[in-house]
């Protein structure tokens, strides 16, 4: 018989410290007391999803009141909260790039509200993965892995590379800055992009995982989409199990990613424990992702690969609200991007070279990249 794996839940609409606060509370509760895992004098890494610089009503990171509410909870205990996250592209490189994102977020607000740690440590260790890893070595954030314990804190949003992210995936953000988009061309497979993403959850292993799903995103996640309300706090000491609650919480249950379906196998029955408390569903748009490995139930593997790469969906740039900032370009590891240096230039994709990680539309400081699918993908899949 399968394990049962609780989830606890509770209903919070509102990022109100007070509010938030008492939902943790009730988490706490459901869950069981955080002494369980922290201890006096341990210092505990708090890892959100912190993608990017942006302010934290658009809903692309996780919210400063849920990380403070989570940091006081470790403090209490007499144990060492420090916030920690590498952003992608250049900001993940340390100095004033990741500075602005730890600002913008509000996450710098918290530190010097609770006098804790907001850590610009920048320096890396080299780990081994397991063997069901396509990546046998990888290149981790030193204070991640030398912490004592590790408290993920993702935030529920759909993705339009993976279909979604949360507990699972934010643990990708591990790995530092630019080096995630070596690791996107190296790994170019789906199903082995998602083997890697695992691979890290089983090195890393949070203690427990408190997801944001207070505000969510859908759409085109996990930056350029649209903020939608789930109302809600989740907690399990399973980043699987939480993902797959988390799923049936916003409708996608069906999705046919890579990475939910390398999950499925190490989820266990989870089970949501809410009390008596009626927690609502609410159904997310999802991201424009379904062709991308759609393939791979009916043909062989090199074809389908194949097959992928032509109706795979690809980023437009909007040049409304292009900058010519060349985030873009300096972050995709395909090099697939050129941008002319003349005024009101627009990047130009080599549809040839790109692999399809969507590293420029996830990184766009301005929501300037839009996915849509390609020609034979547009035939394949109008409805």
């Amino acid at each position: 018989m399968s394990q049962r794996v609780p989830v606890a839940a509770t209903g919070c609409n509102t990022y109100e410290p007070a509010h938030v606060g008492a939902a943790l509370a009730r988490l706490f509760v459901r869950l069981g007391a955080i002494e369980r895992w922290i201890r006096p004098g341990m210092r505990v890494a708090l890892k959100p999803n912190l993608v990017m610089a942006k302010a934290p009503e658009k809903a692309v990171t996780t919210h400063p009141q849920v990380v403070e509410a989570v940091a006081k909870a470790v403090l209490a205990v007499g144990a060492v909260p420090v916030i920690i996250d590498s952003p992608g592209g250049p900001a993940g490189r340390g100095g004033a790039g990741l500075r602005a994102v730890y600002e913008q977020t509000g996450m710098a607000d918290v530190g010097r509200r609770l006098g804790v740690e907001v850590s610009d440590d920048v320096t890396t260790v080299e780990v081994p993965l397991d063997e069901g890893s396509p990546l046998r070595r990888v290149t981790l954030l030193k204070a991640l892995v030398e912490a004592d314990a590790i408290i993920n804190l993702p935030k529920i949003k759909t993705h339009a590379q993976m279909g979604y992210t949360g507990a699972v995936k934010n643990l990708y953000g591990a790995i530092p800055g630019m080096i995630k988009a070596e690791y996107h061309f190296r790994v170019q497979d789906p199903g082995a992009f998602a083997r890697l993403i695992i691979a890290l959850n089983e090195r890393l292993r949070p203690v427990l995982t408190i997801m944001d799903g207070i505000m969510g995103m859908e759409g085109d996640g996990p930056t350029a989409g649209a903020p939608k309300q789930l109302g809600c706090l989740l907690a399990s000491t399973s980043t699987y199990a939480l993902d797959r609650v988390a799923l049936g919480l916003i409708g996608l249950t069906g999705i046919a990613t890579d990475m939910v379906a390398e999950a499925e196998g190490r989820i266990g029955m989870p089970e949501m424990v809410t009390d008596g408390e009626r927690i609502r569903t609410v159904p997310f748009v999802p991201a424009r992702n379904g062709e991308l490995n759609f393939a791979a139930q009916w043909l062989p593997s090199a074809m389908a690969n194949w097959v992928s790469r032509q109706v795979r969906p690809l980023p437009v740039f909007d040049p409304k609200k292009c900058v010519s900032c060349g985030v873009c370009v300096i972050s995709c590891p395909a090099t697939a991007l050129i941008l002319k240096e003349v005024p009101g230039a627009v990047p130009k994709l080599d549809k040839g070279n790109c692999i399809g990680c969507l590293c420029c539309q996830e990184l766009c400081p301005e929501g300037a990249v839009a996915v849509r699918r390609s020609g034979m993908g547009s035939l394949l899949f109008a409805r």
